[in-house]
């Protein structure tokens, strides 16, 4: 339980969060470049913007440790048309500690079970795609290259997912996306 976690949206109030993770070198190794202040804050009146909307679409959480209610991290579900990109930041002390892979599984589920898309796909710099293709091993996603020079891109189908149940977590888990996800 020490590693336990919940999700809540994404609010303006986590600036201080989203401005940490986006702006560090370590954490953006994965993702691209690190982020100036400016296009920080906006991305993150975007995300709140979405978040706020009633109609399905992209959603962001932060993931906040269930002990003390501290961010760890973000993670997302970008929704285009009937499939999703998903994407989870952790802070470096939360590295390798399991949070990553309970915010996976969450994700996975909202975006088969509650927002009922056929595919979701992950991608990241090829220079990190053993970190994260063993990230995302337990999950049966399927590797293939990525239209974009330099990236690694992974992908699971609704039909796979359902087949092979992959890797479904504790009933309990089922709850901490936040409702209004």
């Amino acid at each position: 339980m020490r590693n336990a976690t919940r999700l809540r949206l994404v609010d303006e109030g986590d600036r201080d969060l989203y401005r940490t993770l986006y702006s560090s070198q370590d954490v953006m190794r994965a993702i691209g470049e690190p982020l100036d202040r400016e296009t920080i804050d906006a991305q993150l009146s975007r995300v709140v913007a979405h978040n706020r909307s009633n109609k399905p679409g992209h959603r962001a959480w932060v993931i906040e440790t269930l002990t003390d209610g501290h961010g760890v991290g973000l993670a997302a579900l970008l929704r285009e048309g009937n499939s999703a990109e998903f994407g989870v930041m952790l802070l470096p002390g939360a590295w390798q500690r399991g949070i990553g892979t309970a915010t996976i599984r969450r994700l996975l589920l909202h975006a088969f079970e509650e927002m009922r898309v056929e595919l979701v796909h992950a991608s990241s710099q090829s220079t990190r795609a053993g970190v994260i293709g063993r990230l995302l091993a337990p999950f049966n996603l399927e590797r293939q290259d990525s239209e974009r020079l330099g990236d690694s891109r992974w992908l699971l189908t609704r039909d796979r997912w359902m087949r092979e149940r992959c890797d479904l977590p504790d009933p309990a888990d089922r709850s901490p996306v936040s409702r209004d996800a």
